[in-house]
């Protein structure tokens, strides 16, 4: 058929087949790269066994390749390196030295000097509520950085046995029951359990967690018995990502810092 829209003809050239737009809408504009993409480690995983789980040669193997649950001790600051940080700043340096001067003056002519003085408590007030911010985010981001030395229940050789969390490793077999934190990310092979991932997503609801469903490294059983396979463990898990990402700090500066910076 020939178009016509408001008297102008369009020729079949500029025609799109409708194969072709529809091809050109199914592909995407761009990649999206988020912390949940699995990294290609070049590790070729297994399906391994509920009643067996691995052998030796296999636990041998994925030590060897590091695919252990050991994490990288990367402590954020004390509570004292935060509040030096935020008092000997060089701005308040600046406003320690000119109250020094104008106390000095202050006692050299015999007057009051207080009334020169309110910049300082302004300043003394923001570096309080700076260390208390800041104080909270440590807490938070040690939150995420959860502890991996209690124990689990791993299945070896057809036997169940107790091993240190961080030395679990990627495609163990792995008991879990209610009162128990998972230490690495893993997907449920048999059983049902309710998880609370609060200190992932920030949900404090319950989710029940069945057959082939993901689990996170740092969600607490609240009810029910599992058999789940390891994914990823250590600096892999997405836990491990978040707490990274929390501790990358970035100085974002005032608009006032942005003005004298411009000079």
């Amino acid at each position: 058929k020939v178009i016509y829209i408001l008297n102008r003809k369009t020729t079949i050239s500029e025609v799109k087949p409708v194969e072709e737009e529809e091809k050109e809408e199914k592909e995407p504009k761009e990649k999206i790269v988020n912390i949940m993409e699995d990294e290609d480690d070049g590790f070729e995983h297994i399906n391994a066994n509920l009643n067996d789980g691995l052998d030796d040669e296999q636990v041998i193997l994925r030590i060897q390749e590091g695919f252990t649950n050991e994490v990288e001790d990367a402590n954020s600051k004390s509570v004292i390196q935060i509040c030096l940080g935020k008092i000997f700043t060089v701005f308040n340096l600046i406003c320690f030295a000119i109250a020094a001067i104008i106390i000095a003056l202050a006692i050299k002519n015999g007057t009051n000097p207080l009334g020169d003085l309110i910049f300082l408590f302004i300043m003394l007030g923001n570096v309080l509520i700076g260390i208390v911010t800041e104080v909270k985010s440590k807490k938070l981001i040690d939150q995420l950085s959860f502890d991996t030395n209690s124990t689990v229940t791993v299945v070896r050789n057809g036997n169940e046995i107790l091993i240190p969390s961080e030395e679990i490793v990627t495609d163990d077999i792995m008991l879990i029951k209610a009162g128990q934190k998972i230490p690495a990310d893993a997907k449920v092979r048999s059983g049902k359990i309710e998880v609370n991932e609060s200190l992932i997503t920030g949900e404090s609801v319950s989710i029940s967690k069945g057959n082939g469903a993901t689990v996170f490294g740092g969600s607490y059983v609240v009810s029910g018995t599992a058999k789940l396979q390891i994914t990823n463990v250590g600096r892999r898990s997405y836990i491990q990502k978040l707490a990274k990402q929390a501790k990358e700090v970035k100085i974002v500066q005032s608009e006032i810092m942005k003005s004298l910076n411009s000079y």
